[in-house]
């Protein structure tokens, strides 16, 4: 048997090893798909891994730094394969910190690790929860390390394999060796051996949480049987078990940290993986009395105060150096940080669309653990805003961002980001939230229409009304339309579209509660993209509630959601009925012109009429129409000022055909019967019966003609019945008489 050394806690142990464990029976991955791990050079070799903690903390191996200073470790991070590595990925390391007991470190860094799609923190203060060790569970571990047991081959890219944690009690008896409860055990399935090898120690072990809709760091690899020799029932990986790290690790992370919440669910969790764009719960506005106000009643003040609610989630009591920064901006689907927050106008009208509220910060008193505060700034609303009339004529919405500034951070902005989307950062940092103040329908149609910007691969912009009190949606009270530019209308993609119908070239009206427009990639860097909404009050239906709320959501592949919220507001004074009527009996003959009528309500509007199919025939209170067939008129009454609306229908029963005249009459020899049949008509026939009905000739029609002519030889001299008939039904008839 072979002789190998294991190190834990100063013993000395046979057959297996504490060293460098490496990935084996898995597959290459990309750092993106493991953005918390990375890879440690110790005295300029590449060696160990480790997970990223906190931006400036990574959690590794005591065995892989032990007796090395920190002068000798170099954390890599953010590249998948090791060709890729330069100065930017790499960062020093200021202490080193060894676990008293178990194969743990802690490497404190110099400086902080950016947050991107490559790099950023995993979560591990989760693991305290048990149900992540259950024997079964699916987890995964990666790293740099050796490719197939028994032989020296380190990986030049990052690999991870996925496997199962087995029970302590089997590893043990797999490896001779005592596996403690501190410890956890993986195992693959399948001949191949599958887990950690030479090379990975110090890497991740975690997995998937359906309750965080993230990732939970569970284990640190710690040792297996020397060179990975043996297969998926005699060589197990054996990690440290994260759970029992967490209140010592607590010791070293970063000692507070203040959280402006994204939604009522966000805990502190980098990045926030129930994070809901839009919709922070601890930024709203307040009245002189401090007494949060809606909305919508923001044009009612020429100041309002701006309240932040701060809380420190930590383990220790904060500097009370920390600045609150506040920004307002037009509502808007897509924006960027911090151009969208700091623009001076939008480009159709004067109103600017972003600026600075807190010019010099908030500050932010110490706060002990699980303390918080809500501070407030008077918003002078008026000189904040130019042209705020303007901008309230056309129901104009704002949105607020609140940023905590640390007091070690170098200025107010950074970009860790390549696409500084608004809604990245308020996912990524718990000091930054933002809260739109809503999009306002109020006494007039909405008018605003929302700039997308480029976007270079297909999304979806959902669409989804809320309940008011759980009971009604804007829907069962209103028309909602989607007003699109034309560039935008060019690239909508309308077979994959839900739920919407197409009204005219920039108009689409949303047939559900939850319609969803698909776009392609849209085709034009410089197109003019924009999108906005109407709303349509029925003004004959009451609602028990005035107040309604819907959404839109922009979803983009790889891309955090941007959601946009609207309030809806009825006015309940406003009530009226459209009435529609018919100037002749509701039957009438095809092809007849009838005098189509409604009621005038005493507020101009507009009167605009719509025949069975839904097609536009005409505008006013009173049109013309010649009916081909049986159907509904709709008429719709809009009112110019507000957009409340109401709809009538009347039904008009139109015969399928009608004997126009018959010539001579009186006749001797022949008759010519003029006729017209709908264009529908299946068959038609004209029967010539005496009054005595002793007498009956039918005469087959053309459909596709327009009179017939027949011989009157044989007739007799008197009154004779003409009838028309459309599928053996009598549809008009006339006299005529012989002599």
């Amino acid at each position: 048997m072979k002789k190998l050394i294991l190190i834990f806690v100063g013993i000395v142990c046979l057959n297996f090893v504490l060293a460098q464990q490496p990935i084996t029976g898995g597959q290459q991955i990309n750092i993106s798909e493991a953005p918390w791990q990375v890879l440690l050079k110790l005295n300029g070799n590449y060696g160990c891994g480790g997970s990223i903690i906190t931006p400036n903390v990574i959690l590794t191996a005591k065995h892989c730094v032990k007796g090395l200073n920190p002068n000798s470790v170099e954390v890599v991070a953010g590249v998948t394969c090791k060709d890729e590595v330069t100065k930017d990925n790499i960062f020093n390391v200021r202490q080193i910190v060894t676990h008293p007991t178990l194969d743990i470190a802690l490497l404190l860094l110099n400086s902080n690790i950016p947050v991107t799609n490559k790099t950023r923190s995993i979560n591990f203060r989760s693991s305290l929860d048990e149900q992540y060790y259950n024997v079964g569970n699916k987890v995964s571990v990666s790293g740099w390390g050796w490719l197939t047991p028994n032989g020296y081959n380190p990986s030049q890219c990052l690999n991870s394999v996925d496997v199962k944690i087995i029970s302590n009690a089997m590893a043990s008896s797999q490896l001779g060796q005592t596996v403690r409860n501190y410890e956890i055990a993986t195992a693959g399935v399948g001949n191949i051996r599958k887990g950690a090898c030479h090379g990975d120690s110090g890497g991740p072990l975690v997995i998937w949480s359906d309750i965080i809709k993230d990732y939970v760091l569970i284990g640190v690899v710690s040792w297996g049987r020397a060179r990975c020799i043996g297969d998926n029932t005699n060589s197990p990986s054996i990690f440290v078990r994260v759970s029992k790290l967490v209140s010592w690790i607590n010791q070293y992370v970063p000692r507070h940290e203040l959280l402006i919440r994204d939604n009522e669910q966000d805990i502190g969790l980098e990045p926030n993986p129930t994070f809901k764009a839009w919709q922070s719960p601890d930024i709203w506005l307040a009245d002189h009395n401090f007494k949060k106000i809606p909305v919508w009643d923001i044009y009612k003040y020429k100041y309002c105060y701006i309240a932040v609610r701060v809380k420190n989630i930590g383990y220790s009591t904060s500097t009370g150096k920390e600045k609150v920064y506040i920004n307002w901006s037009n509502s808007s689907l897509r924006s960027y940080w911090p151009s969208s927050w700091l623009q001076p106008s939008i480009p159709f009208f004067t109103i600017a669309t972003g600026k600075t509220i807190t010019e010099n910060g908030i500050d932010i008193p110490s706060l002990k653990p699980n303390e918080e505060i809500t501070l407030y700034v008077l918003w002078d609303i008026v000189r904040n805003i130019p042209d705020f009339e303007l901008a309230h004529k056309f129901c104009w919405g704002f949105a607020l961002l609140a940023r905590i500034v640390n007091n070690y951070e170098q200025g107010l902005y950074s970009y860790p980001f390549p696409n500084p989307l608004t809604t990245t950062y308020a996912k990524y940092f718990n000091g930054f939230a933002i809260n739109d103040g809503s999009q306002i329908i109020k006494d007039n149609i909405y008018l605003q229409m929302t700039p997308l910007c480029h976007i270079e691969k297909p999304y979806t912009i959902g669409f989804n009304q809320l309940k008011t009190n759980g009971k009604y949606k804007l829907g069962d009270f209103a028309e909602i339309y989607i007003v699109l530019s034309n560039d935008l209308m060019r690239n909508l993609n309308k077979e994959t579209s839900k739920n919407i119908k197409i009204i005219d070239k920039t108009s689409v009206l949303l047939q559900s509660a939850n319609a969803e427009l698909s776009f392609n990639a849209l085709d034009k860097k410089d197109g003019n993209y924009f999108i906005g909404t109407k709303v349509h009050f029925i003004s004959d239906k009451i609602p028990e509630y005035n107040e309604f709320e819907f959404n839109m959501t922009l979803k983009v592949q790889d891309e955090p959601e941007e959601t946009l919220n609207f309030t809806a507001i009825r006015d309940e004074n406003i009530f009226f009925k459209a009435d529609a009527n018919v100037d002749k009996k509701k039957v009438v003959k095809a092809h007849e012109e009838v005098l189509l009528s409604s009621n005038v309500i005493a507020d101009n509007a507009e009167y605009v009429w719509f025949d069975g199919k839904g097609n536009k025939i005409g505008e006013g209170s009173h049109i013309s129409t010649i009916p081909d067939r049986s159907q509904k008129y709709k008429v719709s009454i809009t009112k110019d000022d507000d957009g409340y609306r109401s709809y009538d229908e009347v039904d008009v029963v139109a015969v399928d055909g009608v004997i126009n005249s018959i010539s001579p009459n009186p006749a001797s020899d022949n008759v010519v019967v003029r006729y017209r049949l709908s264009d529908n008509t299946p068959s038609a026939a004209l029967h010539i019966s005496n009054l005595q009905s002793t007498l009956s000739i039918a005469y087959p029609l053309d459909i596709n003609a327009t009179e017939k002519n027949i011989s009157l030889s044989g007739f007799s001299s008197g009154t004779y019945i003409v009838k028309l008939l459309i599928g053996g039904t009598v549809v008009d008839s006339q006299n005529l008489i012989v002599y």
